[in-house]
C-alpha cells in the first residue's frame, strides 16, 4: 500500500507499507520526492527520490507483534541497527490478573535496556479500585 501527501515545501513524501498472507504489517518505508526545478524554458527535471531507512515488524507464530527493526545496515543487528522486542505473558496475582509487556532495547554497544509494564486487567478485588 502506498500512501502520498504534499509537504509544506512543495515535496512529496510517499510511505509505502507491505503486508504478509495473514494482514500483517511487515515493512514500511518512506521517501521524498522534490519538485522539479523550473528553469529558463520552463519545468525542469524532478530529482531522483530519496529514500529512509526502511522499518521491519515481526511476528510470532500466533501473531502477536514480537519486534521492530530500523535497517541501517544490510545486515541489521543490535549492534548496527535499532532493534527493539516485545514479549507478553498474563500474570495472575492475589490482586488481579495482569498483562506484563516487556519491551527490550539495544544502546549503542549493543547491551539490552529492558522496560516492563504490568497494566491490571483485571480486579479481584473492591479494594484495588480505592488505590
Amino acid at each position: 500500500m502506498r500512501q502520498v501527501q504534499a509537504t509544506t515545501t512543495g515535496a512529496l513524501l510517499s510511505t509505502m507499507s507491505e503486508y504478509n498472507a495473514k494482514g500483517q504489517l511487515i515493512r514500511r518505508y518512506q521517501q521524498t520526492q522534490e519538485p522539479a526545478a523550473e528553469g529558463a524554458g520552463g519545468a525542469g527535471e524532478a530529482p531522483e527520490p530519496v529514500a529512509m531507512s526502511p522499518t521491519l515488524y515481526e511476528y510470532d507464530s500466533f501473531g502477536i507483534f514480537t519486534g521492530q527493526t530500523l535497517v541501517l545496515a544490510e545486515q541489521p543487528d543490535s549492534t548496527n541497527s535499532p532493534v527493539a522486542e516485545f514479549a507478553y505473558t498474563p500474570e495472575q496475582t492475589e490482586e488481579g490478573g495482569f498483562c506484563c509487556a516487556a519491551r527490550m532495547r539495544y544502546n549503542a554497544e549493543g547491551e539490552a535496556l529492558t522496560k516492563v509494564e504490568k497494566p491490571l486487567i483485571s480486579q479481584l478485588s473492591v479494594r484495588l479500585k480505592k488505590r
